[in-house]
């Protein structure tokens, strides 16, 4: 029988051209070091049987078998791989493997297996045959390794968080929902002088001022209420005895069905600002009392003939020499006013003389001073002589108005002045708002980030594992398995101690494939999320003694890499989260796909989380590693994430959106 030999480490084909050479037979015709060498070499060669490897660079073995199976019929095609799931041998029978053999049972079934192939029967691994057995523990060396990778991304994100509060000039806060602090930046104790954990919880509002303590907790209860921005200013004491003025802002975070998960806010030191504020109010105030204390003109307007009284301070301030009382001539001062505000001027004197009223500003060039705010504001009277006879001797009465003009040119500069410092200050707090809503962007960029390098890791981890440790150990169990063909020839001891090296090899290969297949199991990558969950559950169930029950959509097919991903890795946390917490002895996982979305809902029958929602209760008040990871992986997708939880049983919801979805049934290529 002419044999093809395709794996891509010359250690394992070398054991296999070892095991060969004691069979009947067997000519090995030639080698493949990849996927994509085989499918040369087999159109090259024609053998009778070709013996494939699956985890290979350029083209996996299962995509390799298919391509050959579609050209060489006649082809007969031997599975030997180091995964000893019962889905990865269902994925090889379906590319048109006749027989499946684990790498660490080659010894024994190798030529077993080439013999079944001589005959044209099929042959698979006895210990990947699906069997009743017995669960054992749950390897916990994989689960404490894999928490301390997600504690360390954690910590590693929380400093360049705080890095970033201490760059800005302003303290910088983190509340929970109910509005208790639980964090605060360490410009809190540069600014006030008070140790940071002296704000933890409500302890911040003992150093508001009392005049402004109970409006500032209103405020803030108000805003939790409501799930809406908080902003507020207040004074804060300080370490020596002063206070200071800040401006406080708080924006809540909110989960993906919408709830508050936490408030993020900053307290910006404003103290200037108001410094500013007080001295620019007292100094409207001085000019208020100094324009009272001043002298103010008046004035008695005929509006019928157009004459005018003026007082010697009126004539003042309209630049006139100081002469005769009446003026007659109104175009004197008509020239005087702003050619902009003149046809405003006449319409509210015309308008007085109807309504009895006067009162209006505007602007007058004066002679000397230059350009002017004058106010006037009087009403009508009327002028009534002796025995109701009207002082001009035609005996009726003649109505006037009776006035004052002021000169508010300081009050309008100071409003001008005032404006602007609005303005200004309203630009500084939307500029400090953009720096943290870009800050917070930026922390959501490096979570995605570090999540991304995480599974890079794991992967190539997991790959080195495979492709090192593993292939070493197979290799040795082949040298070995060679050796015990000559145990006859051995010492007792030597033969017991070579049975003790047999037994610790394949134990030690069983836990470097666990280990290398929870940090990134290949059939994820291979055969898709299906083939990947069903092992997955199915070893779970092994290790942890619980009875899981595993319903997956036949509209499933394969999803985007990211999609694939994250929606394992949550069934992964969630079924760990069962094991570690509930004590349920049976959960149940169910994979659903429509035209809109994918689902997954993962039950258990167990006691429930506690009131906070943490799968970790003894755990400080910031949210849970597990939890927020999935949150955050699915918040990428577009999706929803939701926790439901009673004292008998907790049910974790998942909704993606299929607009990130690749179309139902088509399968895309894998990689190794």
């Amino acid at each position: 029988m002419r044999i093809l030999v395709a794996d891509d480490h010359e250690v394992i084909r070398r054991g296999v051209r070892a095991l060969l050479a004691a069979g009947k037979d067997c000519e090995i015709c030639g080698e493949a070091v990849d996927g994509q060498d085989a499918v040369e070499k087999a159109r090259q060669l024609r053998p009778d049987l070709i013996i494939m490897d699956v985890s290979m660079p350029n083209l996996n073995g299962l995509e390799a078998t298919r391509a050959i199976r579609r050209t060489l019929p006649g082809t007969q095609i031997l599975i030997l791989t180091q995964h000893d799931s019962q889905e990865m041998m269902r994925q090889a029978l379906n590319a048109g493997a006749r027989g499946f053999v684990v790498k660490s049972s080659v010894a024994h079934d190798l030529l077993n297996a080439v013999e079944a192939a001589r005959r044209g029967e099929s042959f698979f691994d006895s210990t990947v045959v699906p069997k009743v057995s017995s669960s054992g523990p749950a390897d916990a060396k994989t689960i404490l390794e894999r928490e301390a990778a997600l504690e360390q991304a954690l910590r590693e994100s929380e400093e360049r968080y705080r890095a970033l509060a201490l760059a800005t000039d302003q303290y910088v806060w983190r509340a929970d929902a109910a509005g208790n602090n639980v964090w605060t930046s360490e410009s809190w104790q540069r600014i006030l002088g008070w140790e940071c954990g002296e704000a933890t919880g409500r302890g911040w509002l003992n150093f508001v001022h009392p005049d402004d303590r109970v409006r500032v907790a209103q405020k803030w209860e108000e805003s939790l209420k409501a799930g809406k921005e908080h902003h507020s200013e207040f004074r804060m004491r300080t370490r020596d005895g002063g206070y200071r003025y800040f401006d406080a802002r708080g924006v809540p975070v909110r989960n993906p069905d919408g709830t508050v998960r936490e408030w993020i806010g900053s307290n910006v030191d404003i103290t200037e600002r108001k410094r500013a504020e007080l001295e620019v109010r007292a100094s409207a105030h001085r000019r208020t009392m100094a324009l009272s204390a001043a002298r103010v003109g008046g004035f008695v307007w005929d509006p019928r003939s157009g004459e005018s009284e003026l007082t010697a301070e009126l004539q003042e301030i309209f630049g006139f020499e100081t002469g005769s009382a009446m003026d007659k001539n109104q175009e004197r001062w008509l020239a005087y006013v702003h050619a902009d505000d003149r046809v405003m001027v006449l319409e509210r004197m015309l308008e007085s003389a109807s309504s009895g009223n006067m009162d209006f500003e505007y602007r007058y060039q004066h002679p000397r001073l230059g350009l002017r705010w004058l106010y006037a504001k009087g009403q009508i009277r009327t002028d009534e002589g002796v025995n109701g006879k009207s002082l001009n001797g035609k005996g009726s009465e003649e109505k006037k108005i009776y006035g004052v003009v002021m000169d508010v040119t300081e009050r309008k500069k100071a409003e001008a002045e005032l404006k602007l410092v609005h303005e200004e200050l309203e630009e500084r707090v939307h500029r400090r708002t953009s720096e943290l809503r870009a800050a917070e962007a930026g922390l959501r960029s490096l979570s995605t980030r570090l999540m991304q390098l995480q599974d890079e890791e794991r992967r190539r981890i997991s790959r080195e594992l495979h492709d090192s440790s593993g292939q070493a150990l197979a290799a040795l169990g082949m040298c070995i398995a060679v050796v015990a063909r000559e145990a006859d020839k051995l010492s007792e001891r030597a033969g017991r101690n070579l049975t003790d090296a047999t037994r610790l090899v394949r134990e030690l290969s069983q836990e470097v494939r666990t280990l290398s297949h929870l940090l990134h199991p290949p059939l994820l990558d291979e055969a898709g999320l299906e083939s990947a969950l069903q092992w997955f559950v199915e070893g779970f169930a092994q290790r942890s003694g619980i009875d899981v029950d595993l319903d997956l959509s036949p509209e499933l097919g394969r999803l985007s890499k990211e999609m694939e991903i994250s929606i394992f890795r949550v069934v992964q946390e969630s079924l760990s989260n069962v094991h570690r917490h509930s004590g349920s002895k049976t959960a149940q996982v169910r994979v659903g796909r429509d035209a809109q979305k994918v689902t997954l809902e993962i039950r258990d029958q167990g006691r429930g989380l506690p009131m906070n929602g943490k799968a970790e209760p003894a755990e400080p008040a910031m949210p849970g590693v597990g939890i927020q990871g999935m949150r955050e992986r699915l918040r990428q997708l577009g999706g929803h994430f939701d926790i439901q939880s009673t004292k008998g049983s907790t049910i974790v919801c998942v909704e993606i959106p299929t607009a990130e979805v690749a179309p139902a049934g088509k399968v895309a290529q894998a990689t190794t």
